[in-house]
């Protein structure tokens, strides 16, 4: 099985970081930048907030402005705690402030670039990097993956972990694809 991730953003490398992987499964991440997880290294001043020490998500997510229910339910399927316990397990060293936020102990955020990229070459998934989307087609089950390059890549799942975008019309592939999209806004 062939999976595509498109973008090598915190989402993107670590699902990627997360897909079970062995013969006959091979993941390729494809970044349209030379660079994997940017925003990650200046998150929460250079230090990366992993996660909070909230571990009651109908009192985490009143915490948040907007997007309440699909928060609740990513909260639900990876937890505050299962996040801890991700990176602990990968011998990162976390410690939690006294208003919940949880960083590396380092208080580095490529402490955790370190930890996700690891994983992922443990994993041997593949990056690509300046590969600009152009389009995605699902035909007889596989998709055709086009970039900008005039470069194709075929995969049998695909999985959109783009960002957001600063415009509108740059979600124009994505759109003809069928989807809907509902506009980022900051967290």
């Amino acid at each position: 099985m062939e999976i595509a991730i498109i973008g090598a953003g915190a989402a993107g490398c670590f699902a990627a970081a997360n897909i079970p992987t062995g013969e006959g499964i091979k993941v390729t991440v494809f970044e349209k930048t030379g660079k994997v997880l940017q925003k990650v290294k200046a998150s929460g001043g250079g230090r990366c907030n992993v996660t909070h020490e909230c571990f009651e998500i109908p009192e985490l997510i009143t915490r948040y402005p907007r997007g309440k229910q699909l928060l609740k339910k990513t909260l639900y399927q990876f937890s505050p705690l299962a996040t801890k316990e991700w990176f602990t397990n990968r011998n990162v060293v976390l410690k939690t402030e006294d208003d919940g936020r949880v960083f590396p102990a380092s208080n580095d955020s490529q402490t955790i670039i370190d930890c996700i990229w690891q994983e992922m070459m443990r994993k041997k998934v593949q990056v690509q990097y300046h590969k600009a989307i152009e389009s995605i087609v699902k035909e007889n089950g596989r998709f055709t993956v086009q970039f900008a390059d005039k470069t194709t890549h075929y995969a049998d799942k695909v999985l959109i972990a783009a960002g957001g975008f600063p415009k509108a019309e740059q979600y124009k592939w994505l759109t003809a694809t069928g989807h809907t999209i509902q506009l980022p806004v900051p967290s």
